[in-house]
């Protein structure tokens, strides 16, 4: 089965043991459905309906890319998935669970027969299992702490920043300001009066499919207390007790990570998140997540994991990712950070 973890899965050759790594509960498999196309063939003038995508962008987002990319800042990649291979997929009674542009697929749970009558379809590519793994604990190191500055200012966060010389650039007038930053993780406590003057944009829920990225009834009691904690040290701000790295930028917040024992974490909720944060303007994604359990480091090339082609595309439009590295200590670099 190893092996079948990092290989695309040709629509016709979809079997039960190929989508061994997808199943979950109730013998319901979670699955990317790859489409040959976007279904555009019959648009009859193509530069009009490409200049309609660029007209409906954030304008942030057109200004973003033209830091790294010339004309035409708008390809095919923009184009919306076929909402007739949508709706033909979604006959078949699969659940859809995501939709991304980037890689002209959706993500489905189903049935094994519901997978096997869509891999006829015949502008179905490939199908791969959506992989599933559990969330290790994360070790925090405390740091000695340093002379410069005014330590009282900073509270708590005197050590970090002054150990990065954070604290010199604000000194010098650099903060986040006119910086608007996507943060994905497992959900934000935004009451915390760190988050005061927070500047938060937008919010959504990739696991629940809502705007609520605090707590909701059925989440674990710890479920937000990551993306509370990691948004804490970007961009909180209270004098002598917290003051965040990027205080005074602006946010947009997404919950894609489910932080329960019991359900898989998976990536094609983070995908989403980046496509949402880039159409709205995001300059930097910060995410301390990554994937490594149903990987080798062998199969971390750079392109084969979800997340590191989402973050591939991410980059190539101007946004500068940032993301967790070495949480796996020794053992190597996870995914997305392979990208």
């Amino acid at each position: 089965l190893g092996a079948l973890f990092f290989q695309s899965l040709n629509a016709k050759d979809v079997n039960l043991q190929a989508l061994e790594p997808g199943k979950r509960g109730n013998d319901i498999y979670h699955v990317w459905v790859y489409f040959n196309d976007k279904n555009i063939g019959n648009i009859q003038n193509e530069t009009f309906y490409f200049l309609q995508l660029r007209e409906s962008m954030e304008p942030r987002t057109i200004q973003r890319r033209k830091k790294v990319r010339s004309e035409p800042l708008v390809d095919e990649r923009d184009v919306p998935v076929s909402r007739l291979y949508i709706g033909s997929v979604k006959e078949s009674g699969v659940k859809i669970r995501t939709i991304s542009k980037w890689m002209n697929a959706i993500s489905v749970s189903g049935s094994y027969s519901q997978i096997k009558m869509i891999s006829k379809y015949p502008f179905v590519k490939n199908i791969d299992p959506v992989l599933s793994g559990k969330r290790r604990e994360i070790e925090f190191i405390s740091q000695l702490r340093k002379t410069h500055s005014d330590p009282n200012f900073y509270g708590n966060s005197f050590n970090q920043l002054n150990q990065i010389n954070v604290i010199q650039l604000h000194e010098s007038g650099y903060t986040g300001n006119n910086v608007r930053i996507l943060v994905l993780d497992s959900g934000f406590y935004l009451d915390h009066e760190v988050f005061d003057s927070l500047n938060v944009i937008a919010t959504y829920d990739f696991v629940n499919q809502d705007t609520i990225v605090s707590n909701e009834i059925g989440d674990p009691s710890n479920q937000h207390n990551h993306g509370t904690q990691v948004l804490s040290v970007l961009a909180g701000f209270k004098p002598e007790t917290m003051i965040g790295s990027a205080y005074k930028a602006e946010f947009l917040l997404g919950k894609t990570e489910d932080v329960s024992l019991e359900i898989p974490v998976e990536e094609d909720n983070y995908v989403a998140g980046l496509e949402w944060g880039e159409s709205l303007g995001a300059d930097i994604v910060s995410s301390s997540i990554g994937y490594i359990e149903w990987y080798t480091q062998d199969s971390l090339d750079g392109q084969t994991a979800v997340i590191t082609q989402g973050v591939n595309i991410a980059i190539e439009l101007g946004m500068i990712v940032v993301t967790a590295v070495g949480n796996s200590g020794p053992g190597g670099i996870v995914a997305p950070a392979d990208a």
